[in-house]
């Protein structure tokens, strides 16, 4: 399991990798992506951002989508969290979670 951490106090950037459609194999770069980032344990949306929140295709890829993170979420150091992630095309929809943790930026 791969989890991604998350800096308090900070901006982070959280992409979904390549969408493509398992059906055709195409790559979509032209859907409605959002994200909700909830805490893992209670599964109540984190404070500090309204959700879910746009994740814009990312020019150029292949199917990248990206959202940013503000630091302006309320987190605690090592706070589970789950990242529910939604994209919809016409006759396509699909959905992940992802896990993150928050961490504190240590030089």
């Amino acid at each position: 399991m791969d989890i991604q951490p998350i800096y308090r106090g900070s901006d982070n950037d959280l992409d979904l990798e390549t969408l493509i459609d398992n059906t055709t194999g195409a790559v979509i770069n032209d859907a409605t992506v959002t994200v909700t980032v909830k805490d893992a344990g209670t599964g109540v949306a984190v404070a500090g951002e309204t959700w879910p929140k746009t994740m814009a295709y990312v020019s150029s890829t292949n199917g990248v989508y990206r959202a940013t993170l503000p630091y302006t979420l309320v987190l605690t150091s090592n706070q589970r969290l789950v990242a529910e992630i939604l994209a919809i095309k016409s006759g396509f929809r699909a959905f992940w979670k992802k896990d993150l943790v928050a961490k504190d930026r240590r030089q």
